[in-house]
């Protein structure tokens, strides 16, 4: 198991857009719950959700984004040295929550990010298909079951986040065919809910409740593995 890692706060001396958002207490609160130290550990998602879209930018820049073709070969490069690493052992030693820690996780996520860009990009010809998205999720699960790549999902790259891009079109398709069409139509609450969810759960978990220390529980395995590091990037 890697040890835990002291986190950082949000680096104050960047200008603030760039900002890199870690979870981090204050005052040395919360304390004495299951998990200490942090008030809202969704936080460190969105320095790299930032740095995606980024890259995005920097194709429409190129004129490289109205170049489906060139979109799918970067999406295949950066997926394709996912596997490799994932799959080497000597490699993907190298990159995890102490060492390469920022590639490792844009590693993890621009794949999901390019796949949802060329779903959109070729919505022309990718078909909408309820069997399209089950396989999907399916290939999600099976991934579970190969032994390829570390065992630690957040902490190393494993098998799971090599078939992670495959949720992608499942998301999508449910978006567009879930009988809840009026959510969400004028006001956008999923971030809000991702962001806000966590402090909301400490909060129960220090009032006692056994609900809200499920909930963070729920939240950290299944909604984003809590990465928290120290000074040094990778």
């Amino acid at each position: 198991m890697l040890p835990p890692r002291q986190e950082r706060a949000v680096v104050l001396h960047r200008p603030k857009f760039l900002a890199e958002a870690q979870p981090a207490p204050i005052a040395g609160t919360p304390r004495g719950i299951p998990l200490p130290g942090t008030w809202d550990g969704s936080l460190w998602s969105l320095f790299y959700e930032f740095l995606c879209y980024l890259v995005l930018a920097g194709l429409a820049v190129t004129g490289l984004i109205r170049n489906r073709a060139a979109v799918a070969v970067l999406a295949m490069g950066v997926w394709a040295a996912e596997i490799v690493i994932t799959a080497v052992p000597s490699l993907n030693a190298q990159f995890n929550l102490l060492v390469n820690y920022d590639v490792s996780l844009m590693l993890v996520h621009l794949p999901i990010f390019l796949t949802g860009s060329l779903l959109y990009l070729y919505r022309d010809v990718v078909p909408d298909s309820g069997w399209f998205a089950l396989g999907g999720g399916a290939l999600v699960l099976v991934s579970l079951a190969v032994p390829l790549g570390n065992s630690q999902p957040g902490l190393t790259l494993t098998s799971t986040n090599l078939f992670a891009p495959g949720i992608a079109y499942s998301m999508l398709w449910l978006g567009i065919h879930l009988p809840f069409q009026r959510i969400g139509a004028r006001n956008d609450y999923s971030y809000g809910v991702y962001i806000y969810a966590f402090p909301v759960a400490q909060l129960l978990a220090i009032w006692g409740s056994t609900g809200g220390a499920t909930a963070r529980s729920s939240c950290s395995r299944w909604s984003s593995p809590l990465p928290s590091r120290s000074g040094a990037g990778g």
